[in-house]
């Protein structure tokens, strides 16, 4: 028995007394890509067993060629004396998921951005901009938490804003920080951050730019007005001589306050 969903998802009609287990032209693993013989396609394993089958992603091809993911739940079914029957198998396509992950994947890998997705608990993914960043290794990613990057200084409102945001909140998205990388060096970073959804799991995504030259930049100029205002009395002006700037001594010294 099937429903007409089943047959736009094959892309044919099952044969009765012919086809076994499932009406699909073919199906494949689509971790190898290596054909699935009958005997253990999912609604086969969960009759043998006796028990359902969960999360087995398959590709099922069609006539035509064309490709599905295919994503079955298959469930033993048993009348009153507790003896088995059949089966009842539910298929979720989930082509487009797919093709949706493929793409941000494809985008991200090739972003000179760091991007990262993130749940309270640990790192889902990071793109390879944000391993540079972070000194992390692929491997470290699932066994690391966002909470472990941030400095100690900045740490309670970050991940405040973060828990905020995985709850669907009302928080900053834009704001800079400081970030302690795998090797223990210091970086700032400018990061903006929104809640998604991921793999079936509420998350967030974030985007860090490294902004670690600029702040230094910024820290040496303050530092150098602060060495001029203390140590001299400066003005400078232009080719005509008008003044442009003036340091906190020569104001107090003219007595007469700034002007903008």
């Amino acid at each position: 028995m099937f429903n007409k969903a089943g047959v736009e998802l094959w892309g044919r009609e099952p044969v009765p007394g012919k086809d076994q287990w499932c009406g699909s032209w073919k199906i494949f693993d689509p971790h190898n890509g290596k054909e699935i013989p009958a005997e253990n396609f999912s609604i086969a394993t969960a009759i043998r067993n006796g028990r359902p089958v969960y999360g087995e992603q398959i590709l099922v091809q069609r006539p035509d060629g064309s490709l599905r993911h295919v994503l079955p739940n298959p469930t033993p079914l048993f009348n009153e004396d507790g003896n088995l029957t059949g089966a009842l198998n539910m298929l979720i396509d989930i082509t487009d998921k797919k093709e949706a992950e493929e793409k941000f994947s494809m985008v991200t890998e090739m972003s000179p951005v760091a991007i990262f997705v993130y749940t309270q608990d640990h790192f889902l993914y990071a793109n390879p901009a944000a391993l540079k960043l972070s000194g992390f290794t692929k491997e470290d990613v699932p066994h690391k938490k966002f909470s472990q990057l941030i400095h100690p200084d900045d740490r309670d409102l970050v991940e405040q804003r973060a828990a905020d945001r995985l709850k669907g909140k009302k928080a900053h998205s834009n704001y800079e920080f400081r970030i302690i990388t795998n090797s223990g060096e210091v970086r700032w970073i400018e990061f903006s951050g929104n809640p998604i959804k991921y793999e079936n799991k509420q998350a967030a995504i974030g985007i860090a730019i490294d902004i670690t030259e600029r702040k230094t930049y910024e820290k040496t100029l303050s530092d150098y007005k602060y060495a001029l205002d203390q140590s001299a009395i400066l003005s400078i002006t232009d080719q005509n001589g008008i003044i442009e700037y003036v340091n906190d001594r020569f104001v107090k010294l003219q007595g007469t306050g700034r002007k903008n």
